[in-house]
């Protein structure tokens, strides 16, 4: 019993550490496309590519060689939404934020927040 208990508090500190692991990561560029619906991966609702983000961490890259980002389905991600979709329209630079540990069960990870940027226009 005594060693089941000393495995187990070994366990749960392994797996509570593979989050201080995550991080947030900023990239500016030119939406390169909006994309509704990717049956291939099943992701439900918007997502996009961003020029310049490459890699965020752990999240997925995609046959691009860019992260698709996803938006999610509720009242902040339509306005998240309508940002990027008037960028890519305008052909602005936006700024984005992505955390690598919020994503979908795939590693699609979600935009955390999204900025017009003209100074780089």
């Amino acid at each position: 019993m005594k060693k089941i208990l000393t495995l187990m508090l070994m366990i749960v500190p392994l797996g509570t550490c593979f989050n201080v692991y995550s991080s947030v990561y900023f990239a500016t560029g030119k939406i390169k496309s909006i994309i509704m619906v990717d049956e291939s991966i099943a992701v439900e609702g918007p997502s996009f590519l961003i020029s310049g983000l490459a890699k965020a961490g752990t999240c997925h890259v995609g046959d691009s060689g860019l992260v698709p980002i996803l938006i999610k389905n509720d009242d902040n991600g339509k306005e998240q939404y309508s940002m990027a979709f008037s960028s890519y329209m305008s052909d602005l630079n936006v700024k984005v934020k992505v955390d690598d540990n919020l994503h979908d069960g795939n590693n699609y990870c979600y935009l955390s927040g999204i900025e017009v940027d003209k100074s780089n226009n």
